[in-house]
Order: structure tokens, then C-alpha cells, then sequence
């Protein structure tokens, strides 16, 4: 499948990072959330925005994998990403 990953960003709020991805070339807005960085990418708590960036950029292709599997699922164009997305049931 097409993807690419498009720039990223913190949120305005600091409780998520923001970015896009284009998948099957529809550009498709994300977000995944500060508890989700926390709880699966070993974010420490109040972490500043430049380890908030690492642990984005270290769990960036099984972050966007997800994005890209719940774009595909809802045919939405944003998707907002959660901690219970990287839960296994």
C-alpha cells in the first residue's frame, strides 16, 4: 500500500502530536495522543516537546501503521490515534 508520512507537529493544547499521512494519495490529518506516546513509546510525563518528538519519530512506523489501518477501516480523513489502539485484546 501507498503511504508516505507528511510533517509533524505538537498540538496547540501539548496533549498530542499532530501529522499527516497520504495513503492510497487521499492526504489523511492524525493525531495521536500524549497518554498513547506515554503508555507505549516510553514518553516520561511531562516531557518536553523535543523527547515528545523522539518518542514520536522512534515509534513512527507502528504509529502510522495504525493510522494508516484505521483510515483505511473508517475511510475518514483524520484519524485520531489512542492508547487503546496499541492495546492486543
Amino acid at each position: 500500500m501507498e503511504q508516505s508520512l507528511r510533517n509533524f507537529a505538537l498540538s496547540h493544547n501539548g496533549q498530542s502530536v499532530t501529522f499527516d499521512i497520504v495513503v492510497q494519495k487521499r492526504a489523511i490529518g492524525c493525531s495521536i495522543t500524549r497518554d498513547a506516546l506515554e503508555r507505549h513509546f516510553w514518553l516520561e510525563r511531562g516531557a518536553d516537546e523535543s523527547h515528545l518528538s523522539k518518542a514520536f519519530g522512534n515509534g513512527q512506523r507502528r504509529i502510522t501503521a495504525v493510522a494508516e489501518r484505521k483510515a483505511l477501516a473508517k475511510g475518514s480523513t483524520h484519524v485520531l490515534i489512542t492508547a487503546d489502539d496499541f492495546e492486543y485484546r
